[in-house]
């Protein structure tokens, strides 16, 4: 039922396209009552009307269409396939508040662009709660250039810009800090002021409150540093430093372990699992690894190498615990009388497979710090056979030639030939 107003010189026939059934007499009164509602007989079914020309009632179905039977509604298309089908562009202005600008999910924020009035704007937030209505600054670029797509990314920015956020709470603690990338699920997670990081990873960057400059590709790499310039790659690499600057983890679990160093700054390790023990070190490969090939010259202390291996150090001191050259270590050797350290060895000419030579570190007595050295060369040509020791130096200075335990300056253990013999 309803009230149809028309003028005074209209009828209602089937010429004009009006049915009325139950209307009370007087077709020609300003004020009709139908009591069994109105049919529009010339209207195609599913047609949204609309005022046309001079406001005559009209139906453009390619344009606007109601689907009844499935309950859609078609802009631009006469077949809607879902409940709101939009063939073509939609339009909606500028983010300037909650109510202006915003596509919701419900009661949450969806798809907005939000920026002060008077910065450069140019934000893009899409995902639940994604972005806010609180940033601040005036101008420039503050709270400005920002991308955050997922939940809650960028959920607490205020002055913070250039910074993009991609993942689930990415970068979702950041107020102040610029020009950050965040990629993964919670990346960069507790920043707030840190600026220029790039976090790729789950978890990756997590823990970085205000550290700038660093960068982490990988789940949970750097996960929980707060320093600067550090540099980590791989499955969770760096993730066992806590503070310090300027290291390189490179290799999944490169830098976690339980025996890396927390607090560390200019350290480096490269490899699966490898992980350094002290600052300004550097650590190729873990524990595991037999062998380290390199090709071309090594220079230590040297950018200039000379042969294959080059040392450049200072000059040599006598004092006890200071190394300022090549340094074999024997730390791992058990101490005890007659027992050989780590030593040099000299591969047969010709081949790669033999030892024909050696100088060894030995110790002479019971006290550990008594060293001497000994020369070992081959026994025959049997190349199966092992090294021989033929000549020693003491710890006291004594050589002996044939002989492990000389007693004088020079023992010799068997016969002399000389060509000439002087005494004095």
């Amino acid at each position: 039922a309803g009230t149809l107003s028309w003028d005074t010189s209209t009828y209602l026939t089937s010429s004009n396209g009006l049915l009325a059934t139950g209307a009370t007499t007087g077709a020609t009164s300003q004020s009709q009552v139908f009591t069994n509602g109105v049919t529009l007989s010339n209207m195609t079914l599913g047609s949204v009307l609309f005022a046309g020309t001079a406001g005559a009632v009209s139906q453009d179905n390619t344009n606007l269409f109601w689907n009844d039977t499935d309950n859609r509604l078609g802009i631009g298309t006469a077949i809607p396939a879902q409940t709101l089908d939009v063939v073509g562009s939609i339009a909606i202005p500028a983010t300037i508040n909650s109510t202006s600008g915003v596509i919701y999910k419900g009661a949450t924020r969806f798809i907005h662009n939000f920026a002060l009035a008077g910065t450069d704007g140019n934000n893009t937030f899409v995902g639940l709660s994604a972005g806010n209505f609180t940033m601040t600054g005036s101008t420039g670029a503050g709270g400005s250039y920002n991308t955050g797509i997922g939940y809650n990314t960028l959920l607490v920015n205020t002055t913070g810009y250039s910074n993009t956020a991609i993942g689930v709470q990415a970068l979702t603690a950041n107020t102040t800090g610029f020009y950050n990338v965040a990629n993964g699920y919670q990346a960069l997670y507790l920043n707030t002021g840190g600026s220029y990081n790039t976090a790729n990873g789950v978890f990756a960057l997590y823990s970085n409150l205000t550290g700038t400059y660093n960068t982490a590709d990988g789940a949970s790499a750097l996960k929980n540093s707060t320093g600067h310039f550090n540099t980590a790659v791989g499955n969770a690499a760096g993730q066992s430093i806590i503070s310090g600057d300027s290291n390189t983890f490179i290799g999944s679990n490169a830098g976690y372990n339980a025996s890396q160093l927390t607090a560390v700054s200019n350290s480096m390790a490269l490899g699966n699992g490898a992980y350094t023990t002290a600052s300004n070190q550097v650590v190729i490969g873990n524990t595991s690894i037999t062998q380290t090939l390199l090709n071309g010259s090594v220079g230590i202390g040297t950018a200039a190498p000379l042969g294959k291996l080059a040392v450049k150090g200072t000059q040599f001191t006598t004092t006890w615990n200071n190394t300022t050259g090549l340094y074999i270590d024997s730390g791992g050797v058990t101490a005890a009388n007659g027992s050989y350290g780590v030593g040099i060895d000299f591969g047969v000419l010709g081949a790669s497979d033999r030892k024909k030579a050696a100088i060894v570190p030995v110790q002479d007595s019971a006290d550990s710090d008594n060293l001497g050295l000994a020369f070992f060369t081959a026994q025959d040509g049997t190349g199966a056979n092992p090294v021989v020791e033929y000549m020693r130096i003491s710890s006291g200075g004594n050589v002996g030639i044939g002989l492990a335990s000389p007693a004088s300056h020079l023992q010799i253990g068997g016969n002399i030939s000389a060509s000439a013999w002087t005494t004095t």
